[in-house]
């Protein structure tokens, strides 16, 4: 069962922002600074969409395959121990700041951002039912 990336307003005017930006300044020094910089924008916002497109958290049997354009994480789900609500902006495979920490093994954990949480966990928690689920504020 696949679930996507929730996508927040915010972070969308980040990321598109800075591509955006980057496309403008590209076209206005092409003739200052020739190609170069316009390249540079053009691969951002090509390695933004990538992360747009395919940001998404796959369950398969036992596994959570976290995908997120580069990054791809897979989890034995009988290892994740607990899921826990968090805002935490640190750099993540996740699209929106409403997200939810993984936390896996003994000390290794993952900040994600599923559209629909509940379902997300309920798909877990029928898999290994010893996982703490904690998505209230």
């Amino acid at each position: 069962m696949r679930f996507y990336s929730e996508k927040s307003p915010i972070l969308s005017l980040i990321l598109w922002g800075t591509a955006t930006a980057a496309l403008i300044t590209g076209i206005i020094d092409i003739n200052e600074e020739g190609l170069g910089p316009i390249v540079i924008g053009v691969l951002l916002a090509l390695f933004i969409g990538w992360l747009w497109l395919t940001t998404y958290y796959e369950i398969t049997d036992n596994i959570l395959l976290v995908s997120a354009g580069p990054i791809r994480k897979r989890i034995d789900i009988y290892t994740i121990r607990s899921l826990n609500k968090t805002r935490n902006p640190v750099s993540s495979p996740a699209l929106s700041f409403d997200r939810i920490e993984i936390v896996f093994n003994m000390y290794d954990s993952v900040i994600i951002s599923p559209k629909d949480k509940e379902a997300f966990a309920a798909e877990l928690k029928k898999i290994n039912p010893d996982i703490k689920v904690n998505l209230k504020n």
